[in-house]
């Protein structure tokens, strides 16, 4: 299934192609050979990279991602779209950013010596009705 083409119809994209217009065929083994940034024996997803994450993240596809933020909640929906098992995205630990969780990031608050000045979340809440986006903090 291409990554990028043309859609011809609503909901119609995605035509197949030829290790997936990411990567080029070895005719005589019949193997992709995949661009940089994408794995698989149809170069079918796009990878986390060389590293895979380092020591400092782990590498999940956006369908895990989903699950995982929404374990908590009673209506948990499911993430079935086309990139939900395609895409996949370094989830870095705490301290860590960065495409490959290769960034240190520096203390944050009003003192970085202040006792309690840890690493703090935001959670964003959003919902969309028929292509409209809203949400909160």
């Amino acid at each position: 299934i291409a990554w990028a083409d043309k859609a011809y119809e609503i909901d119609t994209a995605h035509s197949l192609a030829e290790c997936s217009n990411q990567g080029t065929c070895n005719f005589k083994t019949g193997k992709c050979r995949c661009f940089d940034g994408f794995e698989g024996v149809a170069c079918q997803r796009a990878s986390c990279g060389k590293d895979n994450c380092g020591k400092n993240g782990v590498c999940l596809t956006m369908g895990q991602v989903y699950e995982q933020t929404t374990l908590r909640q009673t209506n948990m929906l499911t993430f079935s779209p086309w990139e939900s098992n395609h895409t996949t995205m370094c989830v870095c630990r705490p301290g860590y950013a960065g495409p490959a969780c290769n960034y240190r990031l520096c203390p944050k608050g009003d003192d970085p010596i202040t006792f309690h000045n840890g690493y703090r979340t935001v959670k964003l809440v959003t919902s969309a009705t028929h292509g409209m986006l809203s949400g909160y903090f």
